[in-house]
């Protein structure tokens, strides 16, 4: 993934150089205070003349690692396109062979040699240790003139402990709403990892699932949806049937119907933390109207067999912070209720409710959308303080999807609605906010998220921690796993 830090527009009589990384340092330094700068000229395979150093950086087994580096003078080729490519080799003394590329950059038109584009591009790190590896960058113009440049840099790589034991699912599914309700295209239960599996015998042969009704029980390796059969589907009412399923048995189950109360529309599906292990009762928020301005946020508890008790607590009405985006719930019995404000525009503030479900009490702060704007909370344990993470770009970016801004991992404050930043830089994609997980929150207190590529539409799935480590998981953008076929992410813990 690429975003142009900026293009400084110069210009010289003489061209010589092309391409400096400077980000891992390349060998022999960089100079990029001029177009033409020698420094940035090595045309010699695989890594120009600079010899080999001892490494410089060291980066984490599989995590992600953003590399700069500058376009020093631009060839592109109209009747060929060409591209920048960064590339990784497990020995020193590499061969050409060696290399393995893991990111491409289309070349672009700048309809001036002489202007220097900055680049920054997010890379996997290999996901084996390695003392002494070679981060190499290309860039190869197809111009028939021109050679291929080269800049290579040595790194370390360091083994690192795992962000993630448990099991990541989706659900692919058809349009329920499209010429061919025969549930001839069933929804189906993908395994993004590790397995990228699908359940042959999980197809629920003609139902959907509504997004964002989804629950994971770790304990009894449990998933919980809410759906319906397409022959009840409507424009005019929402889904209101439980599903499990067994991740042992790979079946679907029903549970029961739900029955909303009146002016009700469920928005999640939550497990509680505190509940003992084989305790297979789920909490359900629901968003009631009050009339044509006010609503306000409910939960009731949901049996196994799908039956409701409640409301347990409920907030205060408001009319204004309707937007339902996220809930996560603590081992406290405290529901925490993220909601937009739909009046707002060019920011989204937020509030943040508490409802405890023991005691009844609810509470709300309002979150300013001015510094950093975050779309889903996960409650983070054992520290000290109650605290909730989100991963978050800033503030809304002036834009475009396709261009790629710098993600940060966050902590949220629920009793002030303070939002500070941790030491974890995620990397630059898109400003897509559809990538958050259910339940999203690993064993080792790492964030997984979908990041999206902002120029090539490509989606890669991240474990984030407030260590400071972001590593990449898998990538969602072929087969199966097309993001724009997925929905409901889920994350199931090992069951010990």
């Amino acid at each position: 993934m690429l975003v142009v830090l900026s293009v400084i527009v110069l210009f010289s009589s003489t061209s010589l150089a092309h391409l400096c990384l400077v980000q891992p340092p390349q060998r022999g330094g960089f100079d990029i205070s001029k177009p033409g700068a020698l420094a940035c000229y090595q045309p010699d395979a695989p890594c120009g003349d600079a010899p080999a150093t001892a490494p410089t950086v060291t980066v984490r087994q599989g995590s992600s690692y953003t590399v700069l580096l500058q376009q020093n003078v631009n060839h592109f080729n109209a009747g060929w396109r060409g591209h920048i490519d960064i590339a990784w080799a497990m020995t020193p003394n590499a061969t050409d062979d060696d290399f393995t590329v893991v990111q491409v950059i289309p070349d672009f038109w700048a309809h001036m040699k002489d202007t220097q584009t900055n680049f920054s591009v997010a890379v996997r790190v290999p996901d084996v240790p390695c003392t002494h590896c070679v981060l190499r960058a290309r860039y190869v113009s197809n111009k028939p003139t021109e050679p291929i440049f080269h800049q290579c840099t040595d790194v370390a790589v360091k083994q690192s402990q795992p962000l993630y034991n448990g099991r990541l699912f989706a659900i692919q599914q058809s349009d329920p709403f499209g010429d061919d309700r025969s549930g001839s295209a069933p929804a189906r239960l993908v395994e993004v990892f590790p397995a990228g599996t699908t359940y042959p015998s999980a197809y629920l042969d003609n139902f959907a699932l509504s997004e964002g009704l989804v629950a994971a029980n770790a304990a009894l390796q449990r998933l919980y949806f809410v759906g319906e059969s397409y022959s009840d589907l409507s424009y005019d009412l929402p889904a209101s049937t439980l599903y499990t399923f067994d991740v042992q048995a790979s079946i679907f189950v029903a549970q029961g119907v739900l029955k909303r109360p009146a002016n009700v529309q469920w928005t999640a599906l939550l497990r509680d933390p505190s509940a003992a292990a084989n305790d297979a009762s789920l909490l359900i928020i629901g968003q009631q109207a009050w009339d044509n301005q006010t609503f306000s946020y409910a939960i009731w508890r949901v049996s196994a067999a799908g039956l409701l008790s409640g409301p347990l607590v409920s907030s205060p009405a408001n009319d204004s912070m309707v937007n339902f985006m996220w809930a996560t719930m603590d081992d406290q019995q405290n529901v925490y209720v993220l909601s937009a404000d739909e009046n707002a525009h060019g920011v989204q503030d937020a509030l943040l409710y508490t409802l405890n479900v023991k005691t009844g009490v609810s509470s709300a702060v309002f979150l300013a959308g001015t510094v950093w704007t975050v779309t889903a909370v996960h409650w983070l344990p054992g520290s000290n303080q109650t605290s909730l993470l989100a991963v978050s770009p800033g503030p809304p970016p002036k834009l475009s999807q396709y261009e790629s801004v710098p993600w940060s991992l966050v902590s949220i404050d629920p009793a002030s609605g303070v939002i500070s930043p941790t030491n974890t830089s995620v990397g630059s994609f898109a400003p897509y906010y559809g990538g958050n997980v259910y339940g999203g929150l690993t064993e080792s207190l790492s964030l997984l998220h979908v990041f999206t590529q902002g120029e090539t539409g490509g989606s890669d799935l991240y474990a984030t921690n407030a260590t400071g480590s972001s590593a990449w998981v898998t990538s969602l953008q072929r087969g199966v796993n097309n993001i724009m076929s997925l929905t409901n992410f889920v994350y199931l813990r090992p069951s010990s």
